[in-house]
């Protein structure tokens, strides 16, 4: 591609960026090639903003390298290479008719027209190029009634053979059915049709659109730029919660050794409440406590009663007690009711006990 083709295809780009009525008088006319075909003679002819360009008629009876010549000096001087050429076909070289069919050919209607052509017209398939459509549609009969349109291949292969310089790609598209005595257009695109710019209009749109490029790489990179500082910002962002998240962490992990060290604990050691209850259950009414202290595993009662001998053989009968022995030698004073004793016991703690087994 050289410097010439690639300022096309992208003043072609640019352009569409710019509103219709400015862009058209910058932009050539001549895209459509119109084809009028009758008998064995084509006049073919362009139109731009200014004035209709006629080649003149061409006579496919008499189509020597002169008149291919004729029409390549005609394309060349044109504003721009069509990108589509239309033949207009005179009545006298296509026929037309209609016929009824059931409803279910509507999926496959070329196909089931075309077997209908050899009983409908004086010619086989292979001998036309045929169009159709669909006139009328009757779903409580089932039926339908369609339109046909034959061009022998000697009248249509005559102009595209004259036009195969303009690259005609795949089969045309009929625009409507013809009614009586009214031409039949068909609509053919061509390959590389593309503009021709001057070199003026060149220098014009390429002084007009340079700028808006160079607005818009700018306006590009400040959007890269922009979209650079937010994405840091967010990476700081995230950042800073990372940190708040990882002491939310070390604050749960202290958290958590602090519960298990309490379950511990608890394990480990049971329940004063439930040995007190033990104890006075196991006491007979004239023992009073005084003092009911526990440090660690290790329990100490202080109290008076009146059978203070007997309180070992009752504590040493607890399921939560061992080693229970007096402190103290028993001792009495004339102003208390019973005798002072002073014992010590240890827990027993049952679960420890299964985890040393």
């Amino acid at each position: 591609m050289n410097i010439r083709d690639f300022l096309t295809w992208w003043l072609g780009q640019l352009s569409e960026l710019v509103p219709i009525r400015w862009r058209q008088p910058l932009q050539p006319k001549a895209r459509v090639l119109n084809v009028e075909v009758e008998r064995q003679q084509l006049t073919i002819s362009a139109y731009d903003r200014k004035q209709r360009h006629d080649c003149g008629p061409i006579n496919l009876a008499d189509c020597n390298p002169a008149c291919r010549d004729q029409l390549t000096r005609f394309l060349e001087e044109l504003p721009a290479r069509p990108s589509q050429v239309t033949l207009r076909l005179a009545p006298d070289t296509f026929l037309t008719c209609e016929l009824d069919l059931p409803l279910s050919a509507e999926n496959d209607l070329h196909e089931t027209v075309g077997y209908q052509i050899s009983r409908l017209t004086p010619f086989f398939p292979d001998q036309v190029t045929y169009h159709c459509g669909i006139v009328e549609r009757n779903p409580a009969e089932q039926q339908l009634t369609a339109w046909l349109a034959c061009i022998p291949h000697k009248t249509l292969n005559g102009a595209l053979s004259l036009l195969q310089s303009l690259d005609i790609e795949g089969p045309g598209q009929l625009r409507n059915p013809a009614a009586e005595d009214e031409a039949l257009e068909i609509d053919y695109r061509t390959a590389g049709g593309t503009q021709r710019w001057a070199p003026k209009t060149l220098a014009i749109a390429g002084g007009t659109f340079l700028p808006i490029l160079i607005a818009v790489g700018i306006l590009h990179t400040d959007n890269r730029l922009t979209t650079l500082d937010l994405l840091r910002e967010q990476l700081s962002v995230t950042r800073q919660q990372a940190k708040g998240t990882s002491r939310l962490v070390d604050e749960f992990e202290r958290r958590k050794r602090q519960a298990s060290a309490l379950t511990e604990l608890k394990r480990r050691n049971p329940l004063l409440v439930a040995v007190l209850d033990d104890i006075t259950q196991r006491l007979d009414d004239g023992t009073w406590l005084l003092r009911f202290y526990v440090n660690s595993d290790k329990l100490t009662l202080q109290g008076t009663s009146d059978n203070a001998s007997n309180l070992i053989g009752q504590l040493e009968d607890s399921p939560m007690l061992q080693d229970v022995r007096f402190v103290s030698s028993i001792t009495r004073t004339p102003s208390d009711d019973g005798d002072r004793f002073h014992i010590s016991a240890g827990l027993i703690n049952d679960n420890k006990d299964g985890d040393d087994s």
